[in-house]
């Protein structure tokens, strides 16, 4: 059930977005409709499968950042960096997607001048590795502990789907970003897991 929900509150702005847009910028009505359609079609059939390509998570994630980044304007601004060939790579779907969705509601959103999101794929020999870095507010001191508000559910759920299909193999790792002073200057996700199952228990 969590894998496959849309956030509700998310649903109804995008859709009084479009709404809005269809007036006024009928093409970026258009293009957000197109966006909004493909998660909704995501969420349906991605839940049903174990594995699926990472190009379709990686798709997933562009196009719910592609909303939001309509939506908040120039206060989000994103990039999606793959380094190398992923094509023969899976991962568990909704991996990467409700962190990116956690930058932005808990990271960017709540900062007055909104921030960056860069998702940096990198594949080893043997291991994906997928780094998540906003420049938001960074973590919560209580975000493990309040789980109906922080980070707290999507990340225990991910910690859970990546140990049944890995064991130990496979890792979700969540800090605070800190400048030279020590100041929190967002949050880096980091996600790693091995590109062959067979070889996790």
């Amino acid at each position: 059930m969590l894998q496959s929900r849309i956030e509700p509150h998310f649903l109804f702005n995008t859709l009084a977005n479009i709404r809005v847009l269809i007036d006024v910028r009928p093409e970026t009505a258009k293009t957000v409709l197109d966006d909004l359609t493909g998660l909704l079609r995501g969420s349906m059939t991605k839940a049903e499968r174990q594995l699926i390509p990472l190009s379709e998570e990686l798709e997933f994630v562009k196009a719910y950042l592609s909303i939001q980044r309509t939506r908040m304007g120039d206060r989000l601004t994103f990039e999606v960096v793959v380094q190398d060939d992923i094509a023969g790579v899976s991962c568990p779907p909704f991996t990467l997607q409700p962190l990116v969705e956690n930058s932005v509601i808990h990271g960017i959103e709540p900062k007055l001048e909104g921030g960056h999101i860069r998702v940096l794929v990198d594949v080893g020999p043997e291991r994906c590795c997928v780094t998540i870095r906003d420049t938001g507010l960074g973590l919560r001191k209580d975000s493990r502990k309040n789980n109906g508000v922080g980070h707290g559910i999507a990340v225990d759920n991910i910690h859970q789907r990546l140990s049944l299909l890995y064991g130990k193999n496979a890792s979700l790792i969540l800090a605070n970003h800190t400048d030279e002073k020590g100041s929190v200057t967002g949050c880096v996700a980091t996600v790693r897991w091995p590109i062959n199952p067979g070889d996790s228990p």
